[in-house]
C-alpha cells in the first residue's frame, strides 16, 4: 500500500511538472497597449499623467 501511494504521488508530481512546463491552464496576463500608448491600467479613471490611478477626494 505504501508503494502504491508513493507511485501515485510521484505520478501526480511528474504530471504537474509537465503541465507547468507546457503552460497548461495558464491565464494570459500580458496586457496589450492601446494604440495611443496608454496602458490598460488607465481604465475609466482616465490617463491624466498620474499613471491612471485616482488620487482620492
Amino acid at each position: 500500500m505504501t508503494r502504491l501511494m508513493m507511485l501515485l504521488f510521484a505520478g501526480l508530481t511528474i504530471g504537474a511538472a509537465v503541465l507547468t512546463y507546457y503552460n497548461v491552464g495558464l491565464e494570459e496576463t500580458k496586457y496589450e497597449e492601446y494604440g495611443d500608448g496608454r496602458s490598460v491600467r488607465g481604465g475609466s479613471a482616465g490617463f491624466a499623467g498620474n499613471g491612471g490611478y485616482r488620487t482620492g477626494k
